[in-house]
Order: C-alpha cells, then sequence, then structure tokens
C-alpha cells in the first residue's frame, strides 16, 4: 500500500504523519512494516501499523490501528504475533494453520 492510496481512503488521513516506512519479512518473503498517526475530526490521535508484502499472485495486507492514548501499544504485542503468524495461501488456494 502506497503511502498516496492511504492518504485517498479517509479524508482525515489527509494530514498523515510518516513515523516508519521501512523493510519487513513478512511470511519468510521481503515486504514492508508502515506507521502512521493521524487525527480523527474530534482530535483523536490514532496510530496504525501495516504490514505488507506481494507475492506472485496477490499482495496481502495486515493492517492494526487504534487509539493512541492506550490501546495501540497496550494491544500491540498481539498484532506482533499475528504477523509473525501470517503464512501466504498454498498453491491450492487455501491459507496454511
Amino acid at each position: 500500500m502506497r503511502i498516496a492510496e492511504l492518504k485517498a481512503t479517509n479524508e482525515q488521513l489527509a494530514a498523515l504523519q510518516v513515523i516508519e516506512n521501512e523493510p519487513a519479512i513478512v511470511a519468510g518473503k521481503e515486504g514492508y512494516r508502515l506507521k502512521v498517526a493521524y487525527k480523527s475530526q474530534r482530535g483523536l490521535r490514532y496510530e496504525r501499523m501495516i504490514y505488507g508484502v506481494v507475492d506472485k499472485n496477490s499482495s496481502y495486507a495486515l493492517d492494526y490501528f487504534a487509539p493512541s492514548l492506550l490501546y495501540f501499544e497496550r494491544d500491540l504485542p498481539t498484532f506482533q504475533k499475528v504477523v509473525e503468524s501470517f503464512q501466504l495461501a498454498s498453491a491450492g488456494g487455501k491459507a496454511k494453520p
């Protein structure tokens, strides 16, 4: 996912602040990690972490966002476990357990 596409998905993301934009290993392949922050229309700050990877047939994005106040850091380790356990779909079209 490109940053411009992310900004285009929601009006409030136009003032998006990029915190990290780095390479990452996702499902054993080279991918990316993007961490951004933005404020809602009511002024609540959100953080968002996106991991992405592309294989020969598809692209995948694992997306987590939550209010910065408490929830983002609190639940980030759970999201990291999801990313670590993520596997690409097998040739038969079924995801690996």
